[in-house]
């Protein structure tokens, strides 16, 4: 058995109100159908096709975010069914909480991954992942007040998030359109830290 399996998902969205996707009627818009795919461990893949074809519902469903129409998923052995801390997204945008200083935004994730430690820990670990990805100098500074080129490097904060939360590192990270807000040279900066984070595979899609 592959690392990843996708099984003859599909994916129906409703055109109006009603079950969301649960059936195939002429109420529902087919956004891919039985699609199948074996991911190996250690794979780089990069899911290429026009807007609107599915790519970022078919990671949305691997994440736990979306549930398949027809069809499963199965991650290490276990079928998804939620999102967990052994996968990663880093979203089209920056998915900062805007209230939250740089440090916060990792800190909330930490705390919630190890509930039982003390802020000292806590407190520790978001540095270290703050740290990977060159942030401390911001860690102070909530998404507002950072410059032109530290909003740039938001994805960077949310990829140090989801690191901190999972000893080792997610199993999965799925990228979606990485580079489409962020300079070449960062995006190459931040893909080069964010790719050894990942313990397994990382997916992206452009």
């Amino acid at each position: 058995m592959a690392f990843v399996e996708i099984d003859h998902v599909s994916k129906h969205f409703p055109l109006r109100e009603g079950e969301a996707g649960k059936r195939r009627t002429a109420e529902t818009f087919c956004v891919f159908q039985h699609v199948s795919l074996r991911i190996e461990e250690g794979e780089f893949l990069t899911l290429v096709g026009h807007s609107g074809c599915g790519k970022s519902t078919l990671l949305n469903i691997l994440a736990g975010f979306e549930t398949a129409s027809e069809g499963g998923m199965v991650l290490d052995g276990r079928e998804v069914r939620e999102p967990g801390l052994d996968r990663m997204v880093v979203f089209q945008n920056f998915a900062l909480m805007p209230w939250l200083s740089a440090f916060d935004n990792v800190r909330v994730a930490v705390k919630a991954a190890y509930p039982k430690w003390d802020s000292a820990q806590v407190d520790g670990h978001t540095r270290k992942y703050l740290s990977m990805m060159n942030l401390l100098d911001a860690a102070n500074k909530k998404p507002a007040f950072l410059s032109g080129g530290m909003r740039q490097r938001g994805r960077g904060i949310v990829t140090s998030r989801h690191s901190a939360t999972r000893a080792g590192g997610p199993v999965v990270i799925s990228a979606m359109r990485s580079d489409s807000r962020i300079a070449s040279s960062t995006s190459w900066v931040t893909m080069k830290t964010v790719v050894p984070v990942a313990s397994h595979i990382f997916i992206s899609s452009s």
